[in-house]
């Protein structure tokens, strides 16, 4: 029988007063995983990125966190970054992404994304590229309540390749609170995995956030076999300069096997470089239940 993965689809979600957030991946069996993301970062599913928002755009009370200027156009984003492994180290460009927004309620965007084959030591062994091309839209039904679909399609040179779609659906019950409820599903070779995320964002002081949440990803094809990752987010925001912390504890079950640990954490800077062009700087350390890795990645996002 092949190896089976459970990848946990782990979303370090920074984005509800950020403009962004972090994902990773990990699968106990072999290796981790790890993407990050800020608007337009490296994530498998693009940028689960969503300004806090057009509320914040017509509402000026609405959240202190939040640029009040109209919706950029067109933005455009780039990543590169190192992975520091057990066994090798990778590095390489990681994500691409360009977004557009028509209006105020609505954006499309797509992304070209291949961290997987650098945080992943089979995948880079084995494919060298492994990266998603994907698609996606959001549109906000109100100034409370948005939605976010995206299709994706990691091309892979020895086995066949994946699909994965993911919605997200995000309500703001006041400029202090937060819910977001994420759906993902990943469609495999020989398994499927299903993976499902809560999270609440919530204002401290007036520049200060905390956002806590977990994700469960469960395997469709073996029964009594998931993944859960619990998480705790601080986010600081001083005019336009951000500084996101993170940290998460890991679970995975099987019917053999149990294992419990805190894995590691995170932080991204995002800093203002010359008129709308903006850095960012990730690092990531993320201990798996049979190797670790280390993850230090640069981004520039240029909004026109």
């Amino acid at each position: 029988m092949k190896k089976k993965r459970l990848l946990l689809l782990t979303g370090l979600l920074l984005g509800f007063a950020m403009t962004g957030n972090v994902y990773g991946q990990q699968d106990p069996l072999t290796e981790n995983i790890m993407f990050s993301d800020t608007t337009s970062a490296m994530l498998a599913l693009s940028s689960h990125s969503v300004k806090t928002m057009n509320k914040a755009n017509e509402d000026e009370k609405v959240n202190n966190e939040t640029s009040l200027e109209e919706p950029k156009k067109i933005e455009f984003a780039a990543w590169y970054g190192v992975t520091f492994g057990d066994n090798e180290d990778q590095n390489g460009i990681r994500r691409l992404d360009v977004k557009y927004e028509p209006n105020k309620g609505n954006q499309l965007f797509i992304f070209y994304d291949n961290a997987l084959a650098f945080d992943n030591i089979t995948i880079a062994r084995t494919e060298r590229l492994a990266p998603i091309v994907g698609i996606g839209a959001k549109h906000d039904w109100s100034k409370e309540w948005f939605t976010k679909l995206e299709l994706g399609r990691r091309f892979l040179t020895t086995q066949d390749d994946e699909h994965l779609f993911n919605m997200e659906n995000g309500y703001f019950f006041s400029s202090k609170f937060l819910a977001k409820l994420i759906t993902q599903y990943d469609i495999r070779q020989d398994d499927n995995l299903l993976t499902l995320g809560a999270f609440i964002d919530f204002q401290v002081m007036e520049k200060f956030r905390i956002e806590t949440g977990l994700f469960h990803a469960e395997n469709l094809t073996f029964s009594d076999t998931f993944n859960e990752r619990f998480m705790i987010i601080p986010k600081l925001r001083l005019g336009k300069t951000e500084l996101i912390l993170g940290m998460y504890y890991d679970r995975y079950r099987t019917v053999d096997v149990s294992l419990d640990q805190f894995s590691g954490g995170y932080s991204l800077f995002i800093f203002p470089l010359v008129g709308e062009l903006r850095g960012n700087l990730f690092f990531n350390y993320d201990k798996g239940f049979r190797n670790e890795i280390t993850v230090v990645s640069m981004g520039l996002n240029q909004k026109i």
